[in-house]
C-alpha cells in the first residue's frame, strides 16, 4: 500500500535515537536539522512552528494538542557555518522513546506530527500509513512525486480521524458545495448523498465493496466540507487556546460522524438485501445494540428460538472498545462485530473469539485473517447467515 505520503506536500520521518528521545540519556529535546527538515521548515530564519500532534498509539483519543516547536540555527552568530535544530519541549516526552518513530507532515501552511512508541500498536500503524519511517535519519518525501494510486478504502476510513482526503477532487468539491452551501448537513443526509454519487457498486451483488466505497466517498465529501468550515473557524481563532478548541471540535465531529456513517451504510446494505432488523433498539440493562435480527420483538419473545437471533455491533476502529459489545444482547452467547479496522492483532482476534465475538470484515480486510482458527465473515457471508436463520 502506498500510504499517506501523497496527502501531504512533504513528509519527513525517522526512527528516534536515544540521544533524541531518552530522558535518561539526554535532556536536549532536539532533532538535528538535517536536509529533510531544512527542506520542510526552511534554512533562512528562526521560527516557531505550530504542529498538531497525534499519538498513533492512541489515535481514537484525537489530537493531543498543538505543540510549539522552535526551528533555529545554533550557530547563528557564526559567519559561515550553520547548524539547524528543531527544539521540542517536555510536552512531547510522553510520546517519544528510543526506537520509536516520529513523522512530520506539511499540507500548505499546516503542520502535523505523528509519533509511535516502539513495539506498540502505533508502530504498526505508522508502518502502514507511512511506510518509509524506518530510517535513522530524517527522510523527505514529496507528495507530488509519488504515484496517484489510491490507498485502500479501509485505510481511508481509518484516516477519517485525520480529516484527510485526496487532492484534485474538483468535480466532487463543486458538487458538495452546490448541495450543502451552508455547511454540514445531518449525518444521514450526507451518507445518502454519498451513496447516490458512488458509481459502479452493487450492495446486493457485492455488499463488501459497496460499504467501503460509500465510506470512502463520504469521507471525501465530509473532508471537503470540513476544510471549508474549519478553515473559516481557524482564521478567526486568534489565540493558541482558540485554535486548539477548533482542532478538538473538528476531531470530535470526525469521530462522531465516522461511527454513525458506518451504521447508515450498513442499514442501506440490509435494506437493499431485504433483511429484517431493528436498529439501536432498547434492550435489557438499557443497552442499545446497533442491530438486532430479525427484530427486537423477536428478541424479547421468549418463545422465539435463540438460534435464529443475531446481533451486530459496528465500530470503525477497535483497540479495546470491542469489550463494550459483551454487555449487549445478553440473551445471546455469540455476538457479531463489523469493523473496518485493518490493524487487528492476533492477540486481539483470539481474545474476541474466546469471548464469543465473531468478526465481520470487508472482504479486502478479512482475507488477511483467513487462516485464523475461526476466520472472520465477510458482509456477504454474514447476510447469507441471516437468510439461513430466517
Amino acid at each position: 500500500m502506498e500510504g499517506l505520503h501523497r496527502y501531504f506536500d512533504r513528509v519527513a520521518s525517522k526512527r528516534l535515537a536515544p540521544v533524541e528521545s531518552s530522558r535518561v540519556r539526554s535532556n536536549q529535546h532536539e532533532f538535528n536539522g538535517v536536509s529533510g527538515l531544512i527542506d520542510m521548515f526552511g534554512g533562512t530564519q528562526r521560527r516557531t512552528i505550530e504542529v498538531l500532534h497525534f499519538d498513533l498509539d492512541d489515535l481514537l483519543s484525537g489530537p493531543t494538542g498543538l505543540l510549539n516547536l522552535t526551528w533555529y540555527d545554533a550557530r547563528e552568530a557564526h559567519p559561515i557555518r550553520t547548524e539547524w535544530r528543531l527544539y521540542y519541549d517536555s510536552s512531547l516526552d510522553t510520546y517519544v522513546a528510543p526506537g520509536g518513530r516520529i513523522i512530520f507532515g506539511q499540507r500548505g501552511a499546516a503542520y502535523h506530527c505523528f509519533t509511535a512508541r516502539p513495539g506498540g500498536d502505533g508502530e504498526a500503524l505508522a508502518a502502514e500509513l507511512f511506510p518509509d519511517t524506518s530510517t535513522n535519519r530524517f527522510r523527505l518525501s514529496n507528495g507530488d512525486q509519488l504515484s496517484a494510486e489510491h490507498v485502500s478504502a479501509a485505510a481511508q476510513i481509518i484516516l477519517a480521524e485525520l480529516g484527510l482526503a485526496p487532492r484534485g477532487e474538483f468535480e466532487l468539491e463543486h458538487l458538495v458545495a452546490e448541495e450543502f452551501p451552508h455547511g454540514f448537513p445531518p449525518g444521514e443526509t450526507l451518507s445518502a448523498f454519498a451513496r447516490r454519487h458512488t458509481f459502479g457498486v452493487d450492495p446486493v451483488r457485492d455488499p463488501d465493496t459497496a460499504i467501503t466505497a460509500w465510506l470512502r466517498v463520504e469521507l471525501e465529501m465530509f473532508s471537503l466540507l470540513e476544510n471549508k468550515v474549519a478553515g473559516k473557524e481557524m482564521e478567526h481563532a486568534s489565540s493558541l487556546d482558540e485554535k486548539l478548541a477548533v482542532a478538538m471540535r473538528t476531531f470530535q465531529r470526525r469521530r462522531s460522524r465516522a461511527g454513525k456513517a458506518l451504521e447508515y451504510h450498513l442499514k442501506a446494505v440490509f435494506d437493499a438485501n431485504g433483511v429484517s432488523y431493528s436498529h439501536t433498539p432498547l434492550t435489557e440493562g438499557g443497552e442499545r445494540p446497533d442491530f438486532l435480527f430479525p427484530s427486537v420483538e423477536a428478541y424479547e419473545n421468549a418463545e422465539f428460538p435463540t438460534g435464529r437471533l443475531t446481533m451486530l455491533a459496528s465500530k470503525q476502529t477497535l483497540r479495546d472498545r470491542w469489550r463494550q459489545v459483551l454487555r449487549e444482547a445478553a440473551r445471546l452467547d455469540e455476538r457479531h462485530l463489523f469493523t473496518t479496522d485493518p490493524g487487528l492483532s492476533a492477540a486481539q482476534r483470539r481474545a474476541m473469539s474466546a469471548a464469543g465475538i465473531r468478526l465481520v470484515l470487508p472482504a479486502e480486510i478479512g482475507v488477511l485473517y483467513a487462516m485464523d482458527s475461526i476466520p472472520p465473515l465477510t458482509m456477504a457471508s454474514f447476510i447469507d447467515l441471516l437468510r439461513q436463520r430466517r
